[in-house]
């Protein structure tokens, strides 16, 4: 987790969306405190149950802070999960950073940070490989950038994105991988499993080198979604209000997003886009009335607030359908849940 530590506890930060062309919409406040975001991703972590979970706190904005940060009230936050924090030097459990300085005290913070980094990649490591720690072979690292190569090249239609079988040519040019193929599927399954890659079941075929292309895509439809919520842009038509309004969003405006990224006959057509997203449990496929070509976003439906606010939608008796209500203890949904369950509820 990373924060300002020029901002209390109990403020709530503004939050701003930016994309290629600077900032997009307006800046507005956010719902919860810099307290509640630190608590909400804390239980989420705890909530997947895994012991090898390791947390990690760095305060960014060192040079900006006027008063000492509340060390009482920051241990408060964190003792339900006192096991799982990693410690610094002195027994710190936060990590203060001034990012622009030069001075010895913030190099050796930032040298400490990368130590206890470290420390956990190799925890990490031995805990899901169940076998002793070892040196990763430099071969890997150079397949790593060769792919990552291949993937941007000018003859790349789909930036950042492989089919598997060009994977494994790039592989082939390595002695080290031609000599053993077993070698490029051991090679591959580590790059993916840490993240560095993505490759998905549903998609076996597509290899994403760069991560952050599947991620941009995401971040084109909330862009899309914000820019007609809260700029002066006006919706055009009754798919731009339906997805302004309900989140429903249609197969052209998908479809519009995925082509800036993929290519129609090859790599990774804008169905594909749809597919992954489905499988991913980021939309799921409604009926609007008059087609079934409309998906449901839940991530982009509005915030109420105020439970009292709540619009009540009167059912008849004939249709027997009763309301679902959904209660979290602590306060908080995990993250990604509530999206995750009206997709697969829908489906």
């Amino acid at each position: 987790f990373v924060f300002k530590l020029s901002e209390g506890l109990d403020e709530k930060p503004t939050v701003e969306y930016h994309g290629p062309d600077g900032p997009v919409g307006d800046r507005y406040q956010s719902y919860l405190t810099h307290r509640e975001i630190l608590e909400h991703c804390l239980k989420v972590l705890h909530a997947q149950g895994e012991k090898s979970q390791i947390i990690m706190l760095v305060g960014t904005h060192k040079d900006c802070l006027e008063k000492k940060l509340d060390s009482i009230e920051l241990q408060e936050c964190l003792k339900p999960f006192k096991e799982k924090v990693v410690l610094f030097p002195n027994n710190q459990s936060i990590a203060l950073l001034n990012c622009l300085s030069n001075r010895d005290e913030d190099k050796k913070t930032v040298q400490d940070i990368k130590e206890q980094l470290l420390k956990v990649i190799k925890v990490k490591s031995q805990e899901t490989q169940d076998v002793e720690f070892k040196e990763t072979p430099m071969a890997w690292f150079g397949l790593e950038l060769a792919l990552k190569k291949a993937s941007q090249s000018e003859n790349s239609k789909c930036k950042g994105i492989l089919t598997y079988e060009q994977c494994k040519q790039e592989a082939d040019k390595f002695y080290f991988f031609r000599a053993n193929s077993a070698q490029f599927e051991a090679a591959l399954q580590h790059l993916v499993g840490n993240n560095i890659f993505l490759h998905y079941k549903v998609l076996p075929d597509v290899v994403f080198c760069d991560p952050q292309v599947l991620l941009t895509m995401v971040t084109d439809i909330v862009q899309y979604h914000y820019k007609l919520k809260h700029s002066q842009c006006a919706a055009q038509g009754k798919w731009e209000i339906n997805f302004r309004d309900n989140a429903c969003i249609s197969v052209p405006i998908l479809s519009h997003i995925a082509s800036q990224y993929s290519d129609k006959d090859g790599v990774f057509p804008p169905e594909s886009f749809v597919n992954l997203l489905l499988h991913l449990k980021i939309i799921s496929a409604i009926q609007t009335g008059d087609s079934n070509d409309a998906y449901l976003m839940p991530a982009l439906l509005s915030n109420v607030g105020d439970p009292a606010a709540m619009v009540v939608v009167e059912i008849k008796e004939k249709e027997c359908l009763v309301p679902l209500c959904i209660t979290f203890d602590g306060g908080c949904a995990p993250s990604g849940l509530f999206c995750a369950l009206v997709a697969t509820l829908l489906q």
